[in-house]
């Protein structure tokens, strides 16, 4: 290649074997790539292919989907779990076992006992009142909570159902 003022550069003309064959010069290219791979470390770039558009359009339709779709069937869980423990509050009745509450109603969200709890001095009516209640299964789904009170023979005494505002 020229320079503006007509002369070669100084570094072509000084590497620059005219007599020498065209395959040397192509080996020792290939010698030198070689030899360059051999000595530096080579790390292929991680980033370097182009992601497609149509990739990053599939992945924002999915999480659009997603977005959608989520409270959707947060939703529906929440109405089947009511349909459910409404249908076992009407089939419960006092005096049935534990094992019938879970059984129709699954494992509780909470269990808590009667409070306040019993102590030796009490007046009467606090003493009928722990006697029909020892402990307490709430179920709860989306503003509604459900109590399953158990006596101290582990059987149901009372049955609730509370809407929150």
């Amino acid at each position: 290649m020229l320079r503006p003022d007509g002369a070669y550069p100084q570094n072509l003309t000084a590497s620059a074997n005219v007599n020498q064959p065209i395959a040397e010069s192509t080996s020792e290219a290939a010698s030198s790539v070689a030899k360059f791979m051999s000595t530096q470390a080579f790390y292929p770039q991680l980033f370097s292919r182009r992601i497609p558009w149509r990739l990053v359009g599939y992945i924002v339709v999915l999480l659009i989907a997603l977005a959608v779709a989520s409270p959707i069937l947060w939703m529906a869980h929440q109405n089947r779990l009511k349909s459910r423990y409404e249908y076992a509050l009407n089939r419960l009745q006092v005096g049935d076992s534990e094992q019938t509450v879970i059984a129709l109603m699954g494992q509780p969200n909470d269990r808590n006992w009667c409070l306040p709890l019993p102590k030796e001095h009490e007046s009467k009516e606090m003493k009928h009142f722990h006697d029909q209640c020892f402990i307490t299964y709430t179920y709860v789904t989306f503003m509604v909570h459900y109590t399953i009170s158990l006596d101290k023979d582990n059987r149901v005494s009372g049955k609730h159902r509370s809407v929150s505002p």
